[in-house]
């Protein structure tokens, strides 16, 4: 975890020194004035105003990895009906149980980034969830 935060770090740091490059990662204003208030209104939504208070708190990535998807796609709670909150719930809730339900399958990523079953397959399978879900 520490090699990743330090190459995390490092990027960010370039990116800083070569602000005219094309960046990596979200710049930071960008996640202050962009990000940072659409994944509030998220979070309150998911685990607020549509009961799901009781999800587990092991569900973190995932519901992290739903609202980087929701904010790629530019989706909004409010795009959302009752039967897609009860979609989108149960996809946080049980993602190996809900995707084959959109015609996907839910990859075990077993701790690694890349592969069939890295998180990057988990971050993209989540997308095409969301997609279909909307």
């Amino acid at each position: 975890m520490d090699e990743a935060l330090d190459a995390c770090a490092a990027q960010l740091k370039r990116q800083d020194d070569y602000i005219d490059d094309e960046p990596l990662f979200i710049r930071c204003d960008s996640i202050i004035s962009d990000f940072f208030p659409f994944f509030q209104e998220w979070i309150h939504n998911i685990f607020g105003m549509h009961g799901s208070a009781s999800l587990n708190v092991t569900k973190h990535r995932l519901a992290a990895s739903t609202i980087g998807a929701m904010y790629r796609l530019q989706l909004k709670p409010s795009n959302f009906d009752h039967d897609k909150w009860g979609n989108l719930i149960e996809f946080i809730r049980r993602p190996s149980e809900a995707a084959p339900k959109f015609g996907l399958s839910w990859p075990q990523s077993k701790g690694r980034w890349d592969g069939e079953k890295g998180y990057r397959v988990q971050l993209e399978t989540a997308e095409k969830l969301i997609k279909k879900i909307a």
